[in-house]
């Protein structure tokens, strides 16, 4: 887990041996940094946390297993998701306006969340919208009202782009949703827009690689950043304080802060583990 508004990092411990919603506190410890010093965060995220970068913090999104409070219809009882927020001055508070649904595919923008969700009792999966001054809004996904039971833990559509208003995202054929239905959609004003068929999924650089920030999406590519802007114009820039092709050096983490101008990387050289800034030029 890493953060960028205020700067916080995960450390694994040990290997990890709990279950998969339920970390042992043992297992990780996290730190955020404060002027030169690291100050150690007591508070539990849950398991797998994922951060979501927004203008005033960050949100961080884990997995956690409350009995009694599942999905009853063929979805393991109890696995959902929480929310905590991490204000920038490093305030930790339980985000109350995340939903206890399972979600998957979170994204967020500077006053925005998104994520694919899975309601309990509901048949389909859901785009899920939280304004940061709003409240949540659920929209059920196009052609997958016959998807139940453990089919909704499927990848039924995949969440290809979002701004603070809206979301675009692929539909493709699966057992429980009619070939008809696939295509690429828009959601904006509470409303689906088709826009065309169906694009094939591509191999492509994993999350963890590849972020959308201000429209723009940013990869990491052989040691530099690949960027692909809104108006189909590209450039790539090697990453300061950082040796593109070095065989003792891996890069393995790419994060874009929410505004979009600061971006991430972490490199690993035997055991040791840096971080790297770069702050991306004004377009």
């Amino acid at each position: 887990m890493f953060a960028a508004n205020p700067i916080v990092l995960e450390i694994e411990r040990q290997p990890h041996e709990s279950s998969m919603f339920q970390a042992a506190a043992s297992d990780y410890a996290r730190f955020r940094l404060e002027g030169t010093r690291w100050i150690e965060l007591t508070q539990s995220f849950g398991a797998l946390p994922i951060t979501l970068p927004v203008a005033t913090g960050t949100v961080v999104v884990g997995w956690t297993l409350e009995k009694g409070r599942g999905d009853r219809d063929l979805v393991p009882a109890g696995n959902m998701t929480r929310a905590w927020f991490v204000s920038s001055e490093g305030v930790v508070s339980d985000f109350s306006r995340w939903p206890a649904v399972m979600t998957w595919q979170q994204r967020s923008t500077p006053h925005t969340l998104w994520a694919i969700a899975a309601r309990p009792g509901l048949p389909g999966q859901y785009l899920l919208k939280i304004p940061m001054a709003g409240m949540p809004e659920f929209s059920r996904i196009p052609g997958v009202e016959r998807c139940r039971g453990v089919n909704r833990l499927t990848e039924l559509a995949r969440l290809d782009e979002v701004t603070d208003d809206t979301a675009k995202l692929r539909i493709w054929e699966s057992e429980c949703i009619a070939k008809p239905a696939e295509g690429t959609y828009r959601f904006e004003h509470s409303r689906w827009i088709r826009e065309g068929e169906v694009t094939p999924l591509v191999d492509a650089p994993s999350d963890e690689q590849s972020v959308t920030a201000r429209g723009a999406n940013f990869a990491l590519v052989d040691g530099a950043v690949s960027v692909m802007w809104p108006d189909g114009t590209s450039e790539r820039q090697v990453l300061s304080g950082v040796l593109p092709g070095s065989p003792d050096r891996k890069l393995d983490r790419l994060q874009a802060t929410a505004g979009g101008r600061d971006l991430w990387v972490t490199t690993r050289t035997g055991a040791r583990c840096a971080i790297h800034r770069h702050q991306w030029p004004p377009r």
